[in-house]
């Protein structure tokens, strides 16, 4: 089994896309607003198996990926959610940054 900078490798549970695929997936996606949320949705999955790297990089791509929604209250509501995921993962103080 690897481990390192792709995370776990695995992941996946059923046979799909391992983590490290979903997120280079995900970075691929060229909806800024899809792509925030397809990481958030990793962030979470990460977090669950352990690849707490895996999940920080996530919501920091993510994050990045927010800033790209072109219209104001979709890019604020992109934010909310990518804050709310920063305190399920106990990044309070990354979700702060994410509300102002």
């Amino acid at each position: 089994m690897r481990l390192g900078a792709l995370g776990c490798g695995g992941g996946s549970g059923g046979g799909g896309l391992s983590l490290a695929e979903q997120f280079e997936k995900a970075v691929q996606q060229p909806n800024p607003e899809l792509r925030a949320n397809q990481l958030i949705r990793l962030a979470i999955k990460q977090e669950k198996a352990g690849d707490l790297t895996g999940a920080q990089k996530s919501i920091s791509t993510a994050s990045t990926a927010a800033r790209d929604v072109g219209d104001a209250f979709s890019r604020g509501a992109v934010f909310n959610r990518v804050a709310q995921a920063q305190g399920k993962l106990k990044m309070s103080g990354d979700a702060k940054k994410s509300l102002k």
